[in-house]
């Protein structure tokens, strides 16, 4: 039979090299504005209370008047397992697309459960900003918690959540994940080029993250 950590470790593989590939892309800066002055947006997508995962996500324009709203981008979900999934959006500007946004222009996200589904609006929304890359994480909860000194939102059930560690630098991170009433399980935290990790009740050899830094955001996996 193998080892509890080493069977934790396997099944998060794949979803860390999902994270380090988005996380990625917010590193490498853009060095030439698109033509058609589309923006990327991506980021990480959260189960609903049902445990949900949308299968797609579609981005919308601004609120005119007296007209609908126009789409300017679908992605697919890429389910990770555990509740989580990540999207890569290409948003169309008003240059390519009538009724798509222009500079410094608010866009919403609709969170797409099936084929033949009209969406629900994200709780999370969006600048447009013509050629950049952005991360902008969604729920269908707008809500931001005070979690011990995290900030963010947990899923409903198990599954991933992002937070923002806003305690001193230093922290040991089994210090400062005590204050989240729930069983952790891993966190993840983007580092350079690579990620690093702390498996919970792990040999210290495992973990190669060992204490957080205020302003730390780090993905964390909850039952």
């Amino acid at each position: 039979m193998s080892h509890p950590v080493i069977a934790t470790i396997a099944r998060q593989a794949a979803a860390s090299a999902l994270l380090l590939a988005f996380a990625l892309l917010a590193l490498v800066p853009v060095q030439v504005a698109r033509a058609d002055g589309a923006a990327t947006i991506f980021g990480f997508v959260s189960v609903d209370d049902r445990g949900a995962l949308p299968t797609k996500i579609r981005v919308l324009g601004p609120a005119l008047p007296g007209r609908a709203r126009a789409v300017c981008g679908t992605a697919d979900v890429i389910r990770s397992g555990d509740g989580a999934g990540f999207y890569l959006l290409t948003v169309l500007s008003s240059a390519s697309r009538e009724g798509c946004p222009r500079d410094g222009q608010l866009v919403t996200f609709l969170l797409l459960y099936g084929a033949v589904d009209p969406g629900i609006e994200a709780g999370q929304s969006a600048v447009f900003a013509a050629g950049s890359s952005q991360q902008v994480d969604l729920s269908p909860f707008a809500e931001s918690i005070e979690i011990g000194g995290f900030t963010g939102s947990l899923p409903v059930g198990g599954g991933y959540a992002l937070l923002y560690w806003h305690g001193p630098d230093h922290t040991p991170v089994e210090h400062a994940v005590r204050a989240i009433l729930r069983e952790v399980q891993v966190v993840f935290r983007i580092a350079g080029q690579g990620v690093k990790r702390y498996i919970v009740n792990a040999p210290a050899f495992v973990n190669d993250l060992r204490e957080l830094h205020h302003g730390d955001v780090v993905v964390v996996l909850v039952k």
